[in-house]
């Protein structure tokens, strides 16, 4: 269970990683939105530069948010943090007001994690940032507690527009397209959070006990979710199930083996 307690450029090419972590860096190449592009941040209501902690396992991505946030003027950004778990600590210790977070993790569950920022004692504003598709993590980041939800194809532009709003207390929240039958985001879409954190993890490479460990809970528990998982997916096998977790996080947009 949680608890409290020189990087390449932004152009660089990414290492051979599943999708959440090949994607591109931030605010290349991305449509530029509707409305006017802010030249600032427009934040906090009191006058003050608002400060933002950067949640990212991706030194990549890090390093983009670091290059264009930098200088900008109403923000005070941060050291950004690559462990999720390490994040808790400071966030009790050193509370920012935002906090723009991935939650797309290897030996997290991000679902979990965000719930628990979002019910911390000092709880900062979060803007999730990620990868992950928001036909099935939109709905469940907004009930997690989080203020937003922005995809990493956003333009730098677009993103300062929406920490802006969150800042002021506006929610930002896209409208998800419905998933087409037949594809892996209507599949997984039917899973429970706890169904979905096990379906990653195993995609990841873990074992069952190894799920187990990380999610605070038993094998045996484990075991009866992948029972779940395999029954809602429509596979036979433990190697079909996991054949299919590892197709999800390589490319969540695809469709159902």
């Amino acid at each position: 269970m949680l608890s409290h307690g020189t990087p390449p450029t932004p152009s660089a090419p990414l290492p051979d990683k599943p999708a959440h972590d090949r994607k591109a860096p931030p605010f290349e190449g991305a449509p530029s939105g509707k409305g006017p592009e802010p030249e600032r941040f427009n934040g906090g209501p009191d006058g003050r530069p608002c400060r933002l902690l950067h949640v990212e396992p991706v030194p990549v991505v890090r390093a983009g948010i670091e290059a264009q946030f930098a200088n900008l003027a109403g923000l005070e950004l941060l050291p950004a943090v690559e462990d999720p778990r390490a994040a808790l600590g400071q966030l009790d210790s050193e509370p920012p007001d935002l906090l723009l977070a991935e939650i797309a993790f290897e030996q997290v569950d991000g679902l979990e994690w965000l719930k628990t920022v979002c019910q911390g004692r000092r709880t900062p504003r979060v803007v999730v940032f990620t990868s992950l598709p928001v036909e099935v993590f939109g709905s469940r980041a907004r009930r997690a507690g989080a203020w937003a939800f922005v995809g990493k194809e956003a333009t730098f532009p677009s993103l300062i527009g929406i920490l802006s709003d969150v800042a002021r207390g506006r929610k930002r929240f896209p409208a998800a397209p419905k998933p087409s039958p037949g594809s892996l985001c209507h599949a997984v879409g039917q899973l429970s959070d706890r169904e979905l954190a096990v379906f990653q993890l195993l995609g990841h490479g873990h074992s069952t006990k190894e799920v187990a460990s990380l999610l605070g809970r038993s094998p045996k528990t484990v075991e009866t979710h992948r029972v779940h998982l395999m029954r809602k997916l429509g596979v036979e096998s433990i190697n079909a199930l996991i054949r299919v977790a590892v197709r999800w996080l390589d490319n969540p947009n695809g469709s159902m083996p």
